[in-house]
């Protein structure tokens, strides 16, 4: 004789499904919250990317003295200010360009 599955008493009670539906609701609104929390934080931080490497300017002249070619990306939604670009060298020092060349100008 094969016993036939019955729903527990406590899960035929409406206040446990009015519970459990709460539950999934606040989780649900708790993840959207931390989503929204962790993005807006995100537009508020600047994200620059800086690379460097050795190149030439070409012209109508030919090519130039072969140069040190900085580039600077912003990846976030705040605005940023590149003053004159510089390197830092091993020993402490700053080397900085005194005619710095290039599609933007510098503040």
């Amino acid at each position: 004789m094969q016993r036939r599955r019955t729903m527990p008493d406590f899960m035929r009670e409406p206040q446990f499904w009015f519970s459990v539906i709460t539950a999934v609701v606040a989780i649900y609104g708790a993840g959207v919250s931390t989503y929204m929390l962790v993005e807006k934080r995100r537009e508020s931080k600047f994200d620059l990317v800086v690379s460097g490497s050795f190149g030439f300017l070409t012209g109508p002249r030919g090519l130039s003295a072969q140069m040190i070619i900085i580039t600077v990306a912003n990846r976030g939604q705040r605005g940023v200010i590149v003053n004159a670009p510089a390197l830092r060298l091993p020993n402490g020092r700053t080397l900085v360009s005194i005619y710095p060349t290039g599609d933007v100008t510098f503040a």
